[in-house]
């Protein structure tokens, strides 16, 4: 884990802005502000740059939508939601799962996040996008990131940030979702944003980042 110095930081948030040195430096002070662990959300404004930090806890994964079609904002190519659900399903066959499509059907009017260990058959995500435009759901996709070990165990943070409850293929009998203030799925990224974050979760990035300090490079 490298130190990365300031004026390497202003230059990436720079670039990150089209090269607009204006944005750049905003970024740079909210940065400064957030910490390394924290999460900028940038929203465009019918007015001049008017920035607003709100107090908030985020995980971001590294892993965005599952397809092109499962998005809500066709102007910035994402999938975003305020007050959203996130179903965190264990298991190789979602699309057969009836129990998450029943729950889908009943809440047809909240936008719904499916981080899963699988993806499924294609005919999954065709089914999904049918959803979403012929009955007017509001439903994405996400593959869990990592393999074997890492994934189960981030799948496992996921679900205790978000309040879920982990449906176990052939053995959950119900959904059990969580819930984040907002979610923000990029082609590559997903964050997931609360306003408050329970205790254990604290202690949880605490002991990550204990553990990281401890960790040498020949161990990655």
């Amino acid at each position: 884990r490298r130190e990365t110095d300031d004026e390497a930081i202003k230059k990436i948030a720079t670039i990150s802005s089209n090269n607009n040195e204006e944005i750049g430096e905003i970024l740079y002070q909210d940065y400064k502000i957030v910490g390394e662990d924290g999460v900028i959300d940038v929203q465009e404004a019918d007015s001049k740059a008017n920035i607003e930090l709100v107090e908030s806890k985020g995980m971001r994964l590294n892993k965005g939508w599952a397809s092109p079609f499962l998005i809500n904002n066709q102007k910035t190519g994402n999938f975003e939601a305020n007050e959203a659900l996130v179903i965190v399903y264990e298991g190789y066959e979602i699309h057969n799962n009836d129990i998450v499509k029943d729950f889908i059907s009943k809440n047809k009017n909240k936008p719904i996040v499916l981080i899963v260990e699988r993806l499924g058959l294609p005919e999954w995500v065709e089914e999904l996008y049918r959803v979403n435009v012929q009955g007017g759901y509001n439903v994405t996709l996400i593959e869990a990131p990592d393999f074997d070990v890492k994934r189960t165990a981030l799948m496992e943070d996921i679900a205790e940030y978000v309040g879920a409850e982990i449906f176990v293929q052939g053995i959950s009998k119900e959904v059990k979702p969580g819930k984040v203030d907002k979610v923000i799925v990029e082609q590559n990224t997903t964050s997931l944003i609360q306003q408050t974050v329970n205790e254990k979760v604290l202690e949880r990035v605490e002991n990550l980042k204990a553990q990281l300090e401890n960790t040498s490079e020949k161990e990655f």
